[in-house]
């Protein structure tokens, strides 16, 4: 019995040296861990612009690539969604090294362009673009200089502060690693006039920079970029034959300035002449002059949602204009543009009972809109009067009590062709005005005639508001000759001219 228990200890004790020497065999395999071997380092070339990155938040930044052996975190995947998604260009980062492992991996160098974080990041398999946990970033994107900014700019407040909107710079603030300013100091171009040439927006600020140019071709050091809040605009010098007119809004707020130029005029040279009548001396501007300034107000005043009063200039601002001297330049008031429909209604006198040769004023009575009369004209064929005549009265604007000009109206009345357009009566329909009503092709017979509306007169109150503004109409008749089968609406003028 003690024999076998001495060979169950032997047993026992040649089992554990078996275990124990299969447990050292697992333990020398984990302290051999392998680690990714760098077979490549290069320096990145190329535009620089090309390697302004950000990152995508699925890799964490290191002190080396990754899997490299020693490899620290610098900065996780969270800290880095928080630098992508920055408000403040000073967390872009710029890449400049690459680095392939012996797994295929490539990681990239990259640096923050206040450089205070530095690092090594996963690029993704292929060195033709980034990938994985960078991506390509633009951080500055080119607009278009538009008309309002093309004056003259001077430096809002000179100095050295370095703020962005006091000095200038080679590149928007934190745009370009390692490009800064371009002066430290504007004092001494605190009276230099500057034009605008580039203007763009920083991607992660969203504020707007502008390029400037010094109006003297000779001193061009300041040249650079500037937030375009830090500019005042300069006094733009007016020629000695010109006068420049500002058109301004009831505030006085500018709206466009334009020139206006005097062929041969010497400076200080009046747009007009005073003249002296009964009632005393007047200052008088000559008719071409207020139709040139008429048509730059026109010009220039597109789009901006202003106009002249009434499209044209009042009594006062001719006056002025007439005392204005070339080489000095003159405010004119200008009028936004309602959208109000002026009228609630108007009074189209279309009545027609005279004879068949008569040819005049229609009279009293809105004929054509009781019939419900299709009309025929350059601008719509098939069209009934009611219609036209609703989108005439959405074509007139103005703000109530304000005066509408007859131009405006005879405008709209010729934009949906109530000033001159064609209806036909026919005796067979029947009823009291037999005006044909339908745009489907009918027959024409000496039964029928062909009525010519032309020349609308206007009467009655202009005021924005009322309801008793009539347009009177030319009219001549014509008797249908022969026999016109399948006509329709647009043919009707061609048949009315055959007539003789």
């Amino acid at each position: 019995m003690n024999m076998n228990i001495k060979k169950s200890i032997l047993v026992s004790v040649a089992a554990l040296g078996m275990f124990a020497a299969a447990a050292l065999v697992n333990a020398n395999q984990a302290s051999a861990k392998t680690y990714a071997k760098v077979t490549s380092n290069q320096k990145l070339g190329g535009d620089a612009n090309s390697r302004n990155v950000t990152f995508t938040g699925k890799n964490a930044l290191y002190t080396k690539a990754g899997t490299l052996k020693g490899a620290r975190r610098v900065a996780s995947t969270s800290t880095l969604r928080s630098f992508a998604n920055s408000n403040s260009s000073k967390q872009n980062f710029r890449a400049y090294r690459v680095a392939t492992t012996n797994r295929g991996s490539v990681y990239y160098k990259v640096v923050a362009f206040d450089q205070t974080v530095r690092g090594w990041i996963y690029g993704g398999k292929s060195t033709a673009s980034f990938n994985g946990g960078v991506d390509q970033f633009d951080t500055f994107k080119i607009g278009q200089v538009n008309d309002t900014m093309k004056g003259l700019y001077k430096i809002a407040n000179v100095g050295t502060a370095n703020d962005d909107k006091t000095v200038t710079y080679k590149a928007p603030s934190w745009t370009q690693y390692k490009i800064g300013r371009q002066i430290t100091d504007s004092t001494p171009y605190k009276d230099t006039t500057f034009r605008i040439d580039q203007i763009g927006i920083r991607t992660r600020e969203g504020d707007q920079w502008v390029h400037i140019t010094n109006t003297d071709a000779t001193n061009t050091n300041a040249n650079g970029w500037i937030l375009y809040s830090g500019l005042t605009q300069a006094q733009e010098p007016i020629a000695d034959n010109v006068v420049k007119i500002n058109f301004v809004n009831s505030a006085g707020n500018l709206i466009k300035s334009a020139n206006y130029t005097v062929a041969g005029a010497a400076k200080g040279t009046t747009l007009g002449q005073l003249i002296g009548n009964a009632g005393g001396n007047v200052w008088n501007l000559p008719p071409q002059r207020i139709t040139d300034i008429q048509n730059i107000a026109s010009i220039n005043l597109a789009g901006t949602g202003y106009t002249l009063a009434n499209g044209v200039l009042t009594n006062d601002q001719k006056t002025t204009l007439a005392q204005t001297k070339t080489g000095s330049e003159v405010n004119i008031t200008v009028q936004k543009i309602s959208t109000n429909q002026a009228f609630p209604d108007m009074t189209f006198n279309t009545k027609a009972d005279k004879g068949l040769d008569y040819t005049g004023v229609t009279s009293s009575g809105d004929d054509l809109s009781a019939a419900h009369a299709v009309v025929s004209s350059s601008k719509y064929s098939g069209l009934t009067f009611n219609d036209l005549k609703g989108r005439t009265l959405s074509l007139i604007t103005g703000d109530y009590g304000t005066t509408v000009s007859p131009s405006t109206i005879v405008n709209a009345l010729t934009q949906t062709g109530l000033n001159d357009f064609y209806v036909v009566y026919k005796p067979s329909l029947g009823g009291s005005s037999a005006l044909v009503n339908t745009s489907a092709n009918i027959n024409l017979d000496s039964q029928d005639q062909i009525w010519h509306y032309t020349s609308p007169q206007l009467s009655g109150n202009p005021t924005a508001g009322q309801s008793n503004m009539n347009v009177n109409y030319n009219i001549q008749k014509k008797q249908v000759k022969g026999t016109h089968t399948n006509v329709t609406p647009s043919q009707w003028a061609s048949i009315f001219n055959s007539i003789n």
